[in-house]
């Protein structure tokens, strides 16, 4: 992991020396891992923690799936067609379609981003179409009176009337 960690950041530090740098523990019974860093660079010491957990993410599917390959594997001959094995082939194969899926998070991540513009336009357009509306409406209704010739007008109608 330190090798790749090293390519991905093109730091000519040794793997050792990176990973030396670097901490991780697991929380509870998960999957997730606390990754800290420390750097004389607070901004370096992010880089490092970020490059270790890019990996670490990278490689989670396979270690999970090899870990339930290795489950299955170690099944009494009788228990080899059971609940307990049927179970543990579905997770492989659940890993294996969340493996597919994350080829195409690319294509996914710009179609939401192209819906979340194409939203964004369709309310600008309707608001500045509701506030123009608004507008209108306001300046048709408002009753204040402007300048002395709408005051004499406004007498002239109260006084005849």
């Amino acid at each position: 992991m330190g090798d790749r960690v090293r390519g991905t950041l093109r730091t000519p530090e040794s793997s050792t020396d990176l990973l030396s740098q670097v901490t991780a523990e697991l929380e509870g019974t998960t999957n997730i891992v606390d990754i800290h860093a420390t750097d004389t660079s607070p901004d370096r010491a992010a880089q490092i923690a970020n490059a270790f957990a890019a990996d670490y993410r990278r490689l989670q599917p396979a270690v999970e799936r090899a870990q339930f390959e290795q489950a299955l594997a170690a099944l009494p001959p009788s228990q080899r067609t059971g609940t307990t094995a049927r179970d543990l082939q579905s997770a492989i194969a659940t890993r294996d379609a969340g493996r597919d899926r994350d080829t195409g998070g690319h294509r996914a991540k710009l179609a939401i981003l192209a819906k979340t513009l194409l939203d964004a336009v369709i309310a600008l357009f309707v608001g500045g179409l509701v506030g123009l509306l608004a507008a209108i409406g306001l300046e048709l209704f408002d009753r204040t009176i402007r300048d002395d010739e709408e005051a004499a007008t406004w007498r002239a109608c109260q006084a005849s009337g």
